[in-house]
């Protein structure tokens, strides 16, 4: 039998498990609707597209598709994001919205930087080549290659010439043989002057 000394001990113990049990269910519940309203919030914050940050210049917003900066009138002059094969770039365009610069790696990882005219035709650009040394390349109007300022495989400095049909019109620098020279072609190829 319990005494009665002892009867109100317990029930002073079980007074207070049963306050400490409220207690309990309360932070559960309160821990549990923060929860909610956390992964609600942590939703909005996924499903926001873009952060813009704005001034009397222009805007730079920061989205899932890179970094932009835009002018007044909301067109993008520049983007940092990743390019058609999925490589870095930054690229410039003018006030029209014409690519007029790109900074990027290739689709092999390789260094481009590539100048574009005011319709947006790319008119030069300087890489790495595909022997690993640096390659200048002018164009025309039509995009078709004219000159070329490069590196052989030997790491020889070469000089290509084009005509407007992509021919090759003038070569100076090293041959396959390692010796130097310079050869004029007429438009069908043919080699009309060298030297040696």
């Amino acid at each position: 039998m319990i005494e009665r000394s002892q009867f109100g001990l317990l029930s002073a113990r079980i007074d207070s498990l049963e306050r400490q049990s409220k207690v309990l269910k309360r932070l559960l519940v309160c821990s549990f609707a923060g929860l909610l309203a956390l992964l609600a919030g942590g939703a909005t914050i996924a499903q926001q597209k873009q952060i813009v940050f704005s001034n009397a210049n222009g805007s730079v917003r920061v989205g899932s598709s890179g970094f932009g900066l835009y002018d007044t009138s909301g067109k993008r002059r520049l983007m940092l994001g990743w390019n058609s094969s999925s490589q870095p770039g930054i690229y410039l365009t003018d006030g029209s919205g014409t690519y007029r610069m790109g900074i990027y790696l290739s689709d092999q990882a390789r260094p481009v930087v590539r100048l574009y005219d005011v319709k947006g035709t790319v008119r030069a650009d300087f890489a790495e080549g595909t022997e690993g040394g640096p390659v200048l390349k002018f164009y025309d109007a039509s995009n078709t290659e004219r000159e070329v300022l490069g590196q052989s495989t030997d790491d020889n400095p070469i000089v290509k010439i084009f005509d407007t049909s992509h021919n090759l019109r003038v070569y100076a620098g090293a041959y396959a043989s390692g010796a130097y020279g310079m050869y004029v072609n007429d438009s069908a190829g043919t080699t009309t002057w060298q030297s040696p």
